[in-house]
């Protein structure tokens, strides 16, 4: 039920950018208690805490409820975690464009402007930086001069080997702490529904967070990109479906070049399971000849019905199985390469399982399997 009241306040704040319509207004008897762990699960106190009637502000006479008082306080957290990460990021930026290094950023504060308007809306963990393959070792270079170091020691032909099928490395701030995932790919390369870099690098546009001029995919490809994300992890988050809504419901035509963009790229489940979900839990609807597409697609009740438990058993930390993968994707081509590449992709559970040398590299493609079958035969 903490679900169902939880969305009902989010659906709320998504109508409030929307011209007509929207979810009605959230029920004030409910156990503030539960939805404020609710949304601390499902990171969305700041959004819920939006939506607390007037009439719990702590001027009133009552005062609010204990409840509100713990769901404002993971709101200031959330805000706090994002305006954290504004001076790297304005560092970052910075070294990029000096170096005329094109770049994007994706998810974390630049998600938070763009789905609900404020930078200290989402919690954030790290920073996204997206750079074309081209340049990703001449970013590595750049960033690394501001002190962004390698978050495991490797060797240069290990991290190739480890990160190339991932499309990402993971370096840490020597002094501040901070992660920096810096992209090549959208995500790694057994995933169908991946855009590419540069098409959407040329495609992007230029963004305000916090005071940082930055570029962002654009609204079409930020949808096939959200749901393809969002997807390849289950939607094991409320907040997932919730910022795919808000930008769908602020821009919903937008949804039908992403619909075309996605069908290329072998994206169009992911995006039709996002659009599903946003209707049903948000009431955030796409254009009725996209809806349709929606409901021809015989695998998407069984797919939300699953989203939908995970989200109940508040399973945020869910991993997507090799069964979840093939059932999302929807052509027979990328379910043969999910297939292969999940088979001989190594991936950091094989560094921490076994750190060959250089000489050895080629190995992790037979250790890869052999960790699979056992981790198969303890289950």
């Amino acid at each position: 039920m903490s679900i169902a009241r939880l969305a009902a306040l989010v659906a709320s704040q998504i109508s409030r950018a929307r011209p007509a319509g929207g979810a009605p207004p959230p029920d004030t008897e409910v156990d503030w208690h539960e939805i404020a762990a609710a949304a601390a699960t499902h990171r969305l106190s700041a959004i819920a805490a939006r939506a607390v009637p007037s009439s719990m502000d702590p001027g009133s006479s009552a005062g609010p409820a204990p409840g509100i008082v713990a769901l404002r306080e993971e709101a200031r957290r959330t805000a706090a975690s994002a305006l954290a990460l504004l001076a790297p990021l304005r560092a970052v930026v910075a070294a990029l464009d000096a170096a005329g290094i094109p770049h994007l950023l994706w998810k974390g504060p630049a998600l938070a402007v763009e789905a609900w308007g404020d930078v200290g809306a989402r919690r954030c963990d790290d920073l996204d930086i997206v750079i074309a393959p081209a340049d990703r070792h001449r970013a590595r270079r750049v960033v690394g001069a501001l002190g962004w170091r390698a978050q495991h020691e490797m060797s240069p032909r290990q991290e190739e080997a480890i990160y190339r099928g991932r499309g990402a490395w993971e370096l840490r701030h020597a002094e501040e702490g901070v992660l920096l995932e810096l992209h090549w790919s959208f995500s790694a390369l057994r995933y169908p529904g991946r855009l590419p870099v540069t098409e959407v690098l040329e495609r992007s546009v230029e963004l305000a967070v916090g005071g940082v001029r930055v570029r962002v995919p654009s609204a079409p490809d930020a949808l096939v990109l959200l749901a393809q994300h969002a997807t390849k992890h289950g939607w094991s988050s409320l907040e997932d479906a919730a910022v795919f809504a808000a930008m769908l419901a602020r821009d919903p035509e937008a949804s039908s070049t992403a619909m075309a963009r996605a069908r290329e790229v072998g994206g169009l489940r992911a995006l039709r399971l996002g659009i599903a979900l946003a209707e049903t839990t948000f009431g955030v609807r796409a254009p009725e000849a996209l809806r349709e597409d929606v409901r021809r697609d015989p695998a998407l009740p069984r797919l939300m019905r699953q989203v939908e438990a995970r989200w109940a058993a508040g399973d945020v930390a869910w991993r997507a199985t090799l069964a979840w993968d093939l059932a999302w994707t929807d052509r027979t081509s990328d379910r043969a390469r999910l297939l292969v590449r999940s088979l001989v992709d190594p991936t950091l559970q094989e560094w921490f399982a076994l750190r060959l040398p250089d000489p050895l590299l080629p190995l992790y493609r037979v250790v890869r399997p052999l960790r699979l079958v056992g981790r198969a035969l303890r289950r």
